[in-house]
């Protein structure tokens, strides 16, 4: 789905896939991509694993990396995302036009957000979906990270290209979609 989407908007560039993760990292021995385009949930080896395997090459350490993924993500897995140049991007809640819009930008070379910056963004995600079952107010996110609520907005936009409210909103939608998962997160911790 995605090769041909992302083959039709860059057209210039060469696109090479890996049906696994361990394909992907056989790939990667020999080749310094200008991006990764990295699925979570791939067999043999997981994105994780790919994304631990990169960020220690010295030779790969800054690529940029978009991670797509259709899971209910934990605090755990927040912690294993934390590297810098790491852009996550959620298949059930972004469209592909916001995916194509988000590399385009790496590809005009806008910075991305500093690791710690993009960390709390993952962290307010991970918030958002573990608590999907509830009304989420911004103050309440941004409370939730350690942040104010105009410094969550702001971070948020320039990481996921939406505003917290507006991935808060689809999060219902999404769970729906991984109801394994999602049944962990019924009780909210500050709410009886």
């Amino acid at each position: 789905m995605y090769l041909g989407l992302l083959s039709e908007r860059f057209a210039g560039y060469p696109v090479m896939t890996a049906e696994n993760g361990e394909v992907a990292l056989d790939v990667l021995k020999t080749v310094t991509p200008s991006l990764i385009l990295l699925d979570l949930s791939m067999p043999k080896v997981d994105g994780f694993r790919v994304l631990e395997v990169v960020r220690s090459s010295p030779r790969m350490s800054s690529t940029p990396i978009v991670v797509l993924t259709g899971r209910l993500l934990s605090f755990e897995d927040i912690k294993r995302l934390d590297y810098g140049n790491v852009m996550l991007q959620f298949k059930n809640i972004h469209s592909d036009e916001e995916l194509v819009a988000n590399i385009q930008h790496i590809f005009d070379g806008e910075a991305a957000l500093p690791q710690h910056s993009s960390q709390l963004v993952k962290q307010a995600l991970a918030y958002m979906q573990q608590n999907f079952a509830y009304t989420l107010s911004r103050a309440e996110i941004a409370a939730a990270v350690g942040v104010s609520e105009d410094y969550l907005s702001r971070i948020f936009g320039k990481e996921m290209g939406i505003p917290p409210l507006g991935i808060s909103e689809s999060l219902p939608d999404f769970a729906s979609q991984t109801p394994a998962r999602a049944v962990r997160y019924k009780h909210h911790p500050d709410r009886q």
